[in-house]
């Protein structure tokens, strides 16, 4: 079982400078965030036989589908398309602060999960490469 642990953030100016959609058409973008001491949790393992070969999703629904197109929380799908895992899994994930909270509960939710899915693949991957992955997925 592997369970990451991403923190949560505030942010104080410049939401949204920092998409693609903003900087290409724009000089620069400029963002003052920090993270704060609240977290989410991703938790990831091999989805047991007993439960039908089933993806298991628990997030702020519970989801039990046995196709990847069927999954209806779209991180979730495109994280595990984008690392081309084939097990049917188990996420499952805990936030100190709830989703739409403000916090980037969703950036740290992409973020978190891709960390998780790479280890459990066994592949190291950097911070920046981290990074980039999740926001191109989100």
């Amino acid at each position: 079982m592997i369970i990451s642990k991403t923190p949560l953030r505030i942010s104080f100016a410049g939401g949204g400078t920092d998409f693609p959609s903003y900087y290409k058409y724009n000089e620069f973008g400029a963002v003052l965030s920090a993270s704060i001491n609240s977290y989410l949790y991703v938790t990831v393992k091999e989805q047991s036989s007993l439960f039908g070969g089933e993806y298991r999703l628990n997030y702020s629904e519970t989801e039990l589908v046995k196709d990847l197109e069927l999954i209806k929380n779209p991180i979730i799908r495109e994280c595990i398309r984008f690392l081309e895992i084939d097990e049917k899994l188990y996420i499952g994930t805990t936030a100190d602060a709830p989703a739409s909270s403000g916090l980037g509960s969703s950036s740290s939710f992409c973020v978190g999960l891709l960390n998780a899915l790479y280890k459990f693949k066994n592949e190291s991957i950097s911070l920046g490469r981290l990074a980039e992955e999740a926001s191109h997925i989100e």
